[in-house]
């Protein structure tokens, strides 16, 4: 995670999708019974994105040295583009595809990297929009940025889910309600 001119930040809004794009069309060359595979694998891959966002983010980001480091410059600098480069985003999919691939095979590897890419694509989508969007009143968007706000701003530590609250209910790391003005000055 690093500081990012906005081309290098935007990056992986490009390479990501092209990197599904490509498991996708190597999916089309699989028999129907691989294709079935590669499918259940992808919705496994989606599945196990929240709680694989939920542990990087709780012990990777607030425990592990230079990731820490990193974390707290976004803390202090929520505006600032600061993520991880697109490079290393893909360098991850390949380290999580080779292992796959030997283990479960080429269709499902791929699918389970489709997934959590998926996944991962998403997290991306919703932290850049909670931080430099308004979302409409009342919206899913709207209730991730209270819910990350309140990570940020409130004094106790919690809130580790940015795409859903679900994980932190599960682990008791939900941050209390706060009253509309602690959000709004947040």
């Amino acid at each position: 995670m690093f500081r990012m001119s906005k081309s290098a930040y935007f990056a992986e809004f490009i390479v990501l999708p092209g990197l599904l794009g490509a498991l996708t069309i190597v999916a089309c060359n699989f028999s129907e019974a691989s294709l079935l595979g590669w499918l259940l694998a992808f919705f496994g891959g989606v599945a196990i994105w929240p709680p694989l966002e939920y542990l990087i983010h709780r012990i990777v980001f607030h425990h592990v040295q230079p990731f820490v480091a990193f974390h707290l410059e976004h803390h202090h600098a929520p505006l600032a583009l600061i993520g991880a480069p697109a490079w290393a985003s893909f360098v991850a999919a390949i380290f999580v595809l080779l292992p796959l691939w030997i283990l479960i095979g080429l269709p499902a590897a791929t699918g389970a990297t489709a997934g959590l890419s998926t996944g991962y694509l998403f997290y991306v989508l919703v932290h850049y929009a909670v931080h430099h969007r308004r979302p409409k009143r009342g919206s899913y968007l709207q209730r991730a940025q209270v819910r990350h706000l309140r990570h940020h701003h409130m004094p106790e530590s919690g809130n580790f889910g940015v795409t859903t609250g679900l994980w932190d209910r599960c682990f008791g790391t939900v941050i209390g309600r706060v009253s509309r003005g602690d959000i709004s000055a947040a």
